[in-house]
């Protein structure tokens, strides 16, 4: 993983990135690759606050506790309807002829409440039934229930397109890989 992330630093494509890795109850993977800025700036450290991505904690906590169906600690947070509504794929096939980010945009995936679910298996990444955000302002999360599984990428670095990055595809297939 650390490879993926510094070759991605190396050729300029982000500043810096911050990788983690939930799983099956425990954090497995942290890399932190990089520096604050694009022109230099200090060394990134793992709780760094990301300044075009302020929302990821609480983001990611939220596909924590959708993964684990809506409880924490033995109480109920969201309601198994809430979770269902926001982890299951909502628009209809009319809607999604006339939406989305492009002509791909629905190609193997839907879209939930607030969030997008995975509706076909990606070859060597995300399994039917993972959710999450591939955001343009440097942000990729997702959970994965098949495999007990949040990953979370962080980088300095605005998408140039509606697709993901290289770096965001290297991630994933990259957790994958770590999986087999």
């Amino acid at each position: 993983m650390r490879a993926v992330l510094e070759r991605h630093v190396a050729a300029g494509a982000v500043p810096g990135a911050v990788a983690l890795v939930w799983h099956d109850g425990a954090e497995s993977l942290c890399e932190v690759v990089g520096t604050t800025d694009p022109g230099g700036g200090r060394p990134l450290a793992r709780d760094d606050f990301f300044r075009i991505s302020p929302m990821t904690k609480p983001v990611t906590a939220l596909a924590a506790l959708l993964l684990a169906g809506g409880e924490r600690s033995g109480r109920r947070l969201l309601s198994e309807a809430s979770v269902a509504a926001m982890t299951s794929d909502r628009p209809t096939p009319a809607q999604q002829a006339h939406g989305g980010l492009g002509p791909t945009c629905f190609e193997g995936r839907g879209w939930g409440f607030c969030l997008a679910v995975t509706t076909e298996d990606v070859p060597r990444g995300r399994p039917s039934g993972s959710f999450g955000w591939d955001g343009g302002l440097g942000t990729v999360f997702w959970a994965d229930p098949a495999h007990d599984l949040v990953a979370l990428l962080l980088t300095q670095a605005l998408w140039p397109s509606p697709a993901p990055p290289p770096v965001a595809v290297e991630f994933e297939r990259a957790v994958y890989a770590a999986l087999d």
